[in-house]
């Protein structure tokens, strides 16, 4: 689509964002327009009604909006905004390596912090990743660093 401006013309595209496997394309007003980074904390201009992110929004603050170009005094966090952008339905970034998880991309974090195709090293500090699932055989059965008992004088 095409914004204007009073003084230009920009092109806007709907952008994927890399950190996001996304099961349905957001919308693009859950982008900004000038960053075309997601809007994880938007912040709604009273000049036009635009969001900017919260960073372009602190940087402009006394400034010229960079849409309308009027005075940019103020903008306040859109918390309904926010939590459509946080709804949106996320894949695992592991998928590739078989996680099936689907789910609110407010969710992701907490989901990766238990999925077992996260990517780990070993804590034998053998060098060596494995994912989560792979872990524990690798850990007490391959790892050229795992813990044993002597079998000639029964201590580790």
């Amino acid at each position: 689509s095409i914004l204007a401006t009073p003084n230009r013309v920009l092109a806007m595209s709907s952008p994927a964002d890399p950190k996001y496997d996304f099961v349905t394309k957001p919308k693009e007003d859950f982008y900004c327009p000038v960053t075309l980074d997601l809007l994880q904390e938007p912040y709604l201009t009273p000049c036009c009604g635009n969001h900017l992110s919260k960073d372009v929004y602190y940087r402009l603050r006394g400034k010229h909006c960079p849409i309308c170009r009027k005075p940019l005094l103020m903008a306040v966090l859109n918390k309904h905004h926010q939590r459509g952008v946080l709804s949106l339905k996320v894949r695992c970034p592991n998928k590739a390596e078989g996680c099936k998880w689907e789910g609110e991309m407010s969710n992701q974090k907490q989901h990766l912090s238990t999925c077992q195709y996260v990517e780990e090293s070993c804590p034998h500090r053998c060098g060596r990743m494995f994912i989560r699932l792979k872990m524990e055989e690798h850990k007490s059965q391959h790892c050229p660093l795992r813990p044993f008992t002597c079998q000639h004088c029964r201590e580790y």
